[in-house]
C-alpha cells in the first residue's frame, strides 16, 4: 500500500462495520470533550465553555454528516474498487464531500465540515484495513 494505492478490496461487510465508524466516530470524542468540559468548568470557565461547544457539535454531528458521508461513501467505494483508495484519495474525498455537505446544509464553514470528512473518511479507511 502507498499514499495513493489501496490493497486488497474487503468485502461489503467490512465496508458496513467502517462507514458505522467513519460515521459516528465523533459521538465519543464528543462525550469526552464534553466531560473535559466540566471538569474545567470551576477553573477556567471561558474555555471550558469553547471545549463545551466543539464536544456538542461531535455529539450531534452524526445528525449531519449523512449529507456528506453518504456520497463519499459511494466514491469511497469506487475508489477501492480500482485500486486507488489510499490515504491522499481518502483524504481528498473527505475534504470535498465535506465541502459540498456544507453548501447542502448551509450555515457552516466549508473548512470546518472539510475536516471533519476528512477525519472520517481517514478513519473509515482505516477501519478498512484492520485485519
Amino acid at each position: 500500500m502507498t499514499w495513493l494505492r489501496g490493497g486488497p478490496t474487503p468485502g461489503w461487510q467490512r465496508w458496513l462495520v467502517a462507514g458505522a465508524i467513519g460515521w459516528l466516530w465523533s459521538v465519543p470524542a464528543g462525550l469526552a470533550l464534553m466531560l473535559l468540559a466540566l471538569a474545567l468548568k470551576s477553573a477556567l470557565p471561558a474555555q471550558a465553555g469553547l471545549v463545551m461547544v466543539f464536544g456538542a457539535a461531535g455529539l450531534f454531528a452524526p445528525v449531519y454528516s449523512w449529507t456528506g458521508l453518504l456520497p463519499a461513501l459511494g466514491l469511497a467505494f469506487v475508489l477501492d474498487r480500482r485500486g486507488w483508495f489510499g490515504w491522499l484519495p481518502a483524504a481528498g474525498t473527505g475534504l470535498v464531500c465535506g465541502w459540498i455537505a456544507a453548501e447542502v446544509i448551509g450555515g457552516t464553514s466549508a473548512w470546518l465540515t472539510g475536516g471533519f470528512g476528512v477525519i472520517s473518511l481517514l478513519a473509515l479507511r482505516a477501519a478498512l484495513r484492520i485485519r
